[in-house]
């Protein structure tokens, strides 16, 4: 692994596992058995990305909803207390195809100003796309939650890939804003 990058491995029991006791040994544990394993690969550069894996290792099919829950207020580190925002903030859910969506979090605010003699009006436009890509079941946006059924052979893998990507000024942060610059 790089800085830019981490790599994580989860284990869990299938949801509907009815694990016996090993008679033989008697030293193997459910997890070492019967697990769905979960692997989140994260890079971060202009945005994160984010693979997000689950693998079957059991020998019996299983399902189950794997929900994400993600909100924004793009509030300065000083609000931590207090917050003193008051500009708005706007979320759109679209989905792109099957196995493409976006969730926009919009963030604008404008305040007129007077200090040391100096009179304006500041204005801030800053946002977060959240962009589900190559995703194994399609994403369902509610509640601030993003919702995945998600369905598994033995020995079958469910993947979808997350992209964050930074919006200043309206200007969307990429590869290709990157290049430009």
């Amino acid at each position: 692994m790089e800085q830019h990058s981490w790599l994580g491995y989860y284990i869990l029991p299938p949801p509907d596992l009815r694990w016996k006791e090993d008679t033989g040994s008697g030293e193997m544990e459910p997890a070492s058995e019967e697990t769905i394993e979960l692997k989140i690969s994260r890079t971060v550069g202009l945005g994160v990305h984010e693979d997000v894996d689950f693998t079957n290792f059991t020998q019996h099919p299983t399902r189950f909803i794997f929900e994400i829950e993600l909100d924004g207020d793009f509030a300065d580190q000083a609000e931590t207390f207090k917050q003193k925002q008051r500009g708005k903030l706007r979320r759109r859910w679209r989905r792109l195809s099957a196995r493409r969506a976006e969730l926009e979090f919009d963030y604008r605010a404008t305040h007129r100003y007077a200090h040391q003699g100096n009179r304006g009006v500041a204005r801030i436009h800053r946002g977060l796309i959240v962009r589900i890509e190559n995703s194994d079941s399609p994403a369902v946006h509610r509640q601030s939650k993003l919702h995945f059924e998600v369905r598994l052979k033995p020995r079958e893998r469910w993947h979808t890939c997350i992209k964050l990507i930074p919006v200043f000024e309206g200007t969307r942060c990429s590869r290709s804003t990157a290049a430009a610059a």
